[in-house]
């Protein structure tokens, strides 16, 4: 009925006000580049037509080099509007991780005997990092590269910020999770598919982002508390170890095998 059809009105308007957005965003950065270029270009003839010592030599390149402050203007209001995009996807990306993980929901997704954990690798298992991943290509298809997207840098700009963000909430949300050892093997997988989801966007940079995730699996993903003694204070995968101590036992303690006492007793020397 009528209903139905104002709605799909609200979502070609909505569709139609973000394409707008991404086109604005693309002229911002197209804009910011080609200024940079221009003032090259310029300083380049000024320097080839004009006496490097005459007065009006010194007035051109300041006149040229003004350029540049406007090109920063240009790629400020870029970080700017891009920011505010981030951060209207976030409730959205907070709900899903806070669904995918839920305690109430969820209460043993990491307190997995053998049986479980077999049940984990049948191919019509669906773990909560393949089906976040779907979500985040649902959610962020318009802002993808292509020429309906966001050109090729502003897309990784993005992402990267969505990518601290989806970082910084996984982890909130594990914390309140148990594991066993096997679980601690599963959720490795988990953080993995999800590592790999967003450096097949943004380059192996956005690693960097998931430093403090990738080291939180790790720990929990060892035999015995005292192996992370091979790790603890050195480069990781040459990444640095993101855990103080402290935040270190606490995520260690959450592995339903590993004694208190042996946590207590590890010499983590800053």
């Amino acid at each position: 009925g009528s209903g139905g059809a104002v709605g799909e009105e609200s979502v070609d308007e909505e569709r139609r006000t973000v394409r707008m957005a991404l086109v604005a965003l693309n002229n911002l950065e197209s804009a910011s580049v080609n200024i940079v270029r221009l003032r090259d270009e310029l300083l380049a003839e000024v320097r080839e037509a004009f006496p490097s010592n005459g007065p009006a030599m010194a007035q051109l390149i300041a006149c040229v080099s003004e350029l540049q402050a406007t090109a920063q203007r240009f790629s400020t209001a870029l970080e700017d509007v891009l920011s505010t995009v981030g951060k209207q996807l976030q409730p959205r990306l907070r709900t899903t991780v806070a669904d995918l993980l839920s305690i109430d929901k969820h209460s043993s997704i990491y307190l997995l005997d053998e049986a479980g954990y077999q049940a984990t690798q049948s191919s019509s298992f669906m773990p909560w990092s393949v089906r976040l991943t779907s979500f985040l290509d649902e959610l962020l298809l318009p802002y993808s590269p292509g020429p309906h997207g966001l050109c090729e840098s502003n897309s990784r700009t993005l992402l990267c910020a969505v990518a601290s963000y989806v970082g910084k909430r996984l982890l909130v949300m594990l914390r309140q999770q148990r594991f066993s050892q096997l679980g601690g093997m599963q959720l490795d997988k988990d953080v993995r598919t999800v590592i790999a989801w967003f450096t097949a966007r943004c380059g192996r940079e956005v690693r960097d982002t998931f430093g403090r995730l990738s080291q939180f699996a790790l720990l929990l993903n060892l035999d015995r508390p005292a192996d992370v003694l091979d790790f603890w204070g050195v480069k990781v995968n040459g990444m640095v170890w993101q855990l103080t101590a402290d935040e270190l036992r606490k995520v260690m303690a959450l592995r339903d095998d590993f004694k208190s006492d042996e946590i207590q007793r590890l010499a983590l020397t800053t």
